[in-house]
């Protein structure tokens, strides 16, 4: 793919962005890049190395061939960092919806534009805060009970095109149409909060990442 190409489409990735000319110029001159047909797995036998998707579409899969689908990746999206700096081959299986083309950073390249760019360096450190939170909720979903599966579906059900809701029934009517406890209702509105998925100031919410309380609910 041509360089001017692969730069241009470095502008729409957090990761690079602040970063300087020098920085972004040690990212091209030595940037292992891949095209991945559609229907083929991305290499995970390499180690040290952090991917980026720059152009079309991947699933994300658990290494088990009937694994649920955990993760869609986009232009943009950032993986590999688990085993950047340790760790043996995937945890995962990546495969391409759609023809896709990406860039891998080796250990060297990340430990260069870590001493060479602060930006890069806060860049990443928010990438893996990102990350941090991204799995926080994750293990929130596989130890919710169900009161908490049931407030984030009705919640979905009701919302608009904004992510906003205005309730009209009182807690203790919602915790009856919802079949559980009035205590129960509470730590379920606290735990969506806590996960960063819903603001609430009294009967208004805010549904702050529909697709994510989708993903980890909804189903």
């Amino acid at each position: 793919m041509d360089t001017l190409l692969i730069e241009q489409m470095l502008d729409a990735v957090p990761l690079f962005q602040g970063i300087g000319k020098q920085a972004r110029d040690l990212v091209i001159s030595n940037a292992d890049s891949r095209s991945v047909p559609k229907g083929e797995t991305v290499r995970q036998d390499r180690k040290g190395e952090l991917l980026i998707l720059l152009e079309g579409e991947m699933n994300v899969t658990g290494m088990d061939e009937h694994s649920a689908s955990l993760n869609t990746l986009r232009p943009g999206s950032v993986f590999g960092a688990a085993t950047l700096f340790g760790g043996n081959g995937g945890v995962s299986v990546i495969r391409a919806v759609r023809n896709s083309f990406l860039i891998a950073l080796d250990q060297k390249l990340m430990t260069d534009l870590v001493r060479q760019s602060e930006e890069f360096a806060l860049n990443y450190v928010c990438f893996l805060s990102d990350r941090i939170r991204f799995l926080n909720r994750r293990i929130a979903s596989f130890t919710a009970g169900s009161a908490d599966r049931k407030l984030a579906r009705y919640l979905l059900s009701l919302m608009d095109g904004t992510g906003r809701i205005s309730l009209k029934m009182s807690m203790l009517r919602l915790s009856s149409a919802l079949d559980m406890s009035r205590a129960s209702l509470y730590r379920s509105f606290e735990s969506l909060e806590e996960a960063g998925l819903i603001e609430r100031s009294g009967r208004d919410i805010l549904i702050t990442n529909p697709q994510e309380l989708t993903n980890l609910y909804g189903g």
